[in-house]
Parts: C-alpha cells; structure tokens; sequence
C-alpha cells in the first residue's frame, strides 16, 4: 500500500480476501483486518470534516502544530511506532461489516475526498481547525492525513496477512 493511493491499494487487497480472513483476529487484542479497515474509514471522515470545517475557521497567527505535528509534515508521514490511544478513544473498531461494506465504503471515501479536493483548494491556509495530537492545521493538511493515516496502517495490514498464512 505504498504508491500514491493506499486507498485504492486496499480496496484491491480486500478483494483477495475471503470472509473469514477479513474478520480473523490473531489475538484478543489485534484487530483483524476488517477493524483495521473501519478504523481507517471513520478516521478519514473525520479528517475530512475537519478539512470542510476550515472554510468557516478563523487563523490566528499564534495558532501553530505541535511540534509532533511539524515533524509529521516535515517527514510526511507517521512515525513507524504503534500508537495506542487512550481507553476512551481506543474502543475496537467494528468487526462485523461484510467485504463488500467495506469495499463500497473505500469507494464512497474515494468520491468524498474527489470532492473534498475541490474545496480544500480554495480554502486560504490561515484558516485552520486543531487536531488534539497535532496542533492547528489548515484544509490541505487535513486533506493529506487522510492518505497519511491508511499508509500509517500498511504495516498493520502486512502482520495480519502474515498471520493469515501461518506466520507470525
């Protein structure tokens, strides 16, 4: 899932996939690849609100990214770490949606974000919305978590598949 669209990359790997292999969990606490994939889904609407939500936002010249947000950009992607949220924000993501679900959703997200796009370009970069983690960040930056965030989960999607054929 490294190319220029992770996205789509997914949606071809989930083709591949049976059933019970999206929903495979290789341990209580791993998420299997179908929660992985939902996380990854809500995550990208919720960045793209915030990219939408810069329309009407105000810049503050004082409002800047945290210094884990600027180094996020400057390297332009996340860290290769596992993350772990707190318990209030860390609860599993669904595990119960259906191939085709996921599959038609990653096409719905693909058209949101064409559209999304168009507006993202006419937002001025001063205008911006905070993210907890990262600081104030402007459409754009919003916009680019998005794909950011499912290449971040490659390496998730890589394990599982590893357990799927028996390795680990």
């Amino acid at each position: 899932m490294n190319s220029m669209n992770p996205r789509y990359e997914l949606l071809q790997r989930l083709r591949n996939y049976t059933e019970e292999a999206i929903h495979f969990k290789p341990s209580a606490e791993a998420w299997s690849i179908c929660q992985v994939t939902d996380h990854c889904l809500a995550v990208a609407h919720e960045y793209l609100d915030a990219a939408e939500a810069c329309q009407e936002a105000t810049g503050d010249s004082a409002d800047s990214k945290t210094a884990f947000g600027a180094e996020l950009f400057e390297r332009g992607e996340f860290p290769t770490i596992k993350i772990t949220l707190p318990p209030d924000m860390n609860q599993p993501p669904n595990n119960s949606l259906l191939r085709a679900e996921l599959e038609a959703e990653l096409v719905n997200l693909t058209v949101r974000m064409d559209e999304v796009e168009k507006k993202v370009v006419s937002i001025p970069a001063t205008n911006r919305v905070k993210h907890d983690g990262f600081g104030w960040l402007n459409a754009s930056e919003w916009y680019a978590l998005v794909d950011m965030h499912f290449r971040h989960h490659e390496r998730q999607f890589s394990e599982l598949e590893q357990s799927l054929k028996g390795g680990s």
